[in-house]
């Protein structure tokens, strides 16, 4: 429904029960059509759109599925742009270039979204097969490469990780992409944003010229459970160190910051001066560089990759036989992959919830301290926050079936001809 003042969209919802089938639909006409298809009326119907059947298909055999066709949108797009463009016209002033935009960033490329689903196979509690089609990969896509990498753990990730991702980006398109969207803006528009895009090349440029295209997204949670006990970094792939740590160098010393040697690799410590206080235990924020990689995160967290990638008998994931027995289905290698713990991440969400009080507790007053003066606030704040608390919160429901039922999930990605198709898989524990 559009805010008031505005037309009301799915203001009322029609169902009908045809042939052992319910259907809905916001529009009587439209769910009369689908009747009188479901008996066997010869009216026009999706299943004789070739984009339809080919999004179908890139996702296999399915038990169930949906299905986003791009060319409505853009037909919408064209015909709303026509109409700014008349009022535009009114006014002398000229019309804006939506679908000019929308070509040079790429995104007129997409042409469907489909998912299908698999309530079991052999080694899975649920399986999703997710495609993307794109014909040609131009403007932002032309990010994502067409290469394959190895799906395994690299040597800087802890045996205690919860969660693992790697996807890939070829950061050296980054600008170029950009100066083709902003070569579609009108002019006065274009010429601002040039100006702002050679500054920003200029400081990043010889950077991005130097990462990936793999990167890596990395989860720890700690036990015994408190508010920071996850702890997130990333790690990007660095093509010359060298390199990297000059421009990083420069960059930082702008700001005041200098580097130290940890474990034979560097570490720029962030003061980020107030703007985003990080609670208590959970240390700063860091840039690190060393063993071939780039992190970004939590200090501690960044101090524990490098420790673990500079001592050759560390513990690690990748010779975790939880780990080896969960990635044992996926394909050795592709766009990107993904792995989590599932049972330790429900339970520290299921902590988290029977301790959310505690927890906002422990945010407001790493804000505000033991300052007196702050403390009756603070105790207004809990009070709101208690008689406000979801009803889920305080009535969280035993989660044993939810252990015994869901083991680990795994994810991967493969580029396709026209595309890319991701699984997803929730394994039996």
């Amino acid at each position: 429904m559009w805010d008031a003042g505005g037309p009301e969209l799915f203001k009322e919802t029609y169902m009908a029960r045809v042939d052992g089938q319910i259907m809905y639909s916001t529009q009587l006409v439209s769910l009369e059509r689908a009747i009188d298809r479901a008996q066997g009326d010869a009216l026009p119907s999706i299943a004789s759109d070739d984009e339809f059947n080919a999004a179908r298909a890139a996702v296999g055999p399915h038990q169930g599925y949906l299905v986003g066709l791009t060319g409505p949108w853009f037909s919408l797009t064209r015909l709303a742009e026509a109409q700014l463009a008349v009022q535009a016209a009114e006014f002398g002033e000229p019309a804006p270039p939506i679908m000019r935009m929308i070509g040079a960033s790429g995104v007129d490329q997409f042409r469907s979204f489909s998912v299908g689903v698999n309530a079991e196979s052999a080694n899975s509690v649920m399986e999703q097969t997710i495609s993307v089609r794109f014909p040609e990969r131009r403007g932002l896509l032309t990010l994502i490469p067409t290469d394959n990498k190895p799906f395994t753990a690299p040597s800087f990730v802890d045996a205690d990780v919860s969660s693992l991702t790697m996807m890939q980006v070829d950061f050296p398109k980054l600008f170029p992409a950009v100066r083709q969207i902003i070569g579609s803006l009108p002019p006065e528009m274009s010429q601002m944003a040039n100006m702002g895009m050679m500054q920003a090349q200029m400081m990043a440029g010889p950077l991005l010229e130097n990462l990936g295209p793999e990167v890596y997204q990395v989860q720890t949670i700690t036990k015994p459970y408190s508010a920071t006990s996850m702890t997130q970094y990333g790690a990007i792939k660095t093509r010359d160190e060298a390199a990297a740590s000059q421009v990083i160098t420069g960059l930082t010393q702008q700001f005041g910051m200098a580097s130290r040697e940890f474990e034979g690799s560097q570490i720029w410590d962030i003061d980020l001066g107030g703007m985003m206080p990080m609670p208590a235990g959970q240390g700063g924020f860091s840039i690190g560089l060393g063993q071939g990689y780039l992190f970004i995160g939590q200090t501690p967290a960044i101090e524990s990759a490098l420790r673990t990638a500079a001592n050759p008998d560390a513990a690690r994931l990748a010779n975790e036989q939880r780990f080896k027995d969960a990635v044992a289905d996926m394909s050795a290698q592709g766009l990107s992959y993904g792995w989590s713990d599932t049972r330790e991440l429900v339970e520290y969400l299921e902590w988290m919830g029977r301790n959310s009080e505690e927890i906002y507790r422990a945010q407001l007053e790493q804000v505000f301290g033991d300052d007196p003066e702050f403390q009756e606030f603070i105790e207004e704040d809990i009070r709101e926050y208690r008689e406000n608390m979801p009803e889920f919160l305080k009535n969280i429901p035993n989660l044993d079936v939810v252990y015994r039922n869901l083991g680990d999930i795994i994810t991967e990605a493969q580029n396709t001809d026209d595309g890319i198709r991701m699984k997803v898989r929730i394994l039996k524990p």
